[in-house]
């Protein structure tokens, strides 16, 4: 077990006894659970399940629970992929090295530059989950997502679809320990509203709610998100990044913890089959 310091460095606000007892309880559980009990998962590998839950062990318990199953069903999700590099320097996805105002992540999106004939959507997925695993590991991931939806077109769309927009809800709302703090749609031609019925109807009310559509008034943005950490795209101060050098750096390194789980459990499946 590691040292405690280590465990409970991301929350403060609770007594670090009940962070133990909850964690305590939470492995018993998985002790028990028909799909978890055949994995050793560590204490910091939990803590980001109950930090991510409130420290609500029924709820983290069937979070893990979400996670693990989706990497038993998806493994082409969770992996390394040396592709990363050219999704990264394609610009659809950006991932930002400095924080919002409340200190969460800021991801960028780009869908207008989006080839789907180069770039599948498994490696728009795969990128990210690489990308929330490595923060994870550091920090608790809440995070505000910024769309500029100009040059998006139909064919970009209709390559989405409707199964598409189904899984990227699955993946980023119901299965990984983030938070989206705010859903941010920037500069949208006639195609967004076409873009957004995509999605709709897989949103609960409460995500709904954070979605915010600013079309050209960018400065909303800047409350949030100031311009001293956004490129210049984004109407901020920093020069784009089109190598994505440090980006590809971070994830080269790579999350050991999340990818010891992931290998643990599809070594696990290999055996059953």
């Amino acid at each position: 077990m590691p040292v405690l310091s280590e465990c409970f460095t991301f929350d403060n606000s609770k007594p670090l006894i009940n962070d133990y007892n909850c964690l305590n309880k939470l492995s018993l559980l998985i002790r028990d659970d028909p799909i978890l009990h055949c994995y050793n998962f560590s204490d910091k590998f939990l803590l980001i399940f109950l930090r991510h839950r409130k420290f609500d062990v029924l709820r983290a318990l069937h979070q893990l629970r979400c996670y693990i199953k989706k990497v038993i069903t998806k493994p082409e999700f969770f992996c390394f992929n040396i592709d990363f590099i050219n999704v990264i320097q394609s610009g659809v996805v950006q991932f930002q090295e400095e924080n919002s105002t409340d200190g969460s992540a800021i991801v960028l999106c780009r869908p207008g530059l989006w080839k789907p004939e180069k770039t599948s959507l498994i490696d728009l997925i795969r990128l990210s989950i690489m990308y929330i695993s490595i923060r994870l590991e550091n920090v608790e991931c809440n995070g505000h997502i910024i769309v500029d939806a100009s040059d998006l077109s139909l064919n970009q769309i209709l390559s989405f679809g409707i199964s598409g927009a189904k899984m990227l809800i699955d993946i980023f709302i119901s299965t990984l320990p983030v938070k989206v703090k705010k859903i941010h749609l920037i500069r949208g031609n006639r195609l967004l509203s076409m873009g957004i019925k995509l999605f709709w109807p897989f949103i609960s009310e409460k995500i709904k709610k954070r979605v915010i559509n600013h079309e050209n008034r960018l400065d909303e943005i800047f409350e949030c998100c100031p311009r001293s950490v956004l490129p210049t795209w984004v109407g901020g101060d920093i020069e784009d990044d089109l190598s994505g050098e440090k980006c590809i750096q971070k994830i080269m390194a790579g999350s050991k913890m999340f990818k010891e789980v992931w290998n643990q459990v599809q070594r696990s499946q290999s055996k059953l089959r």
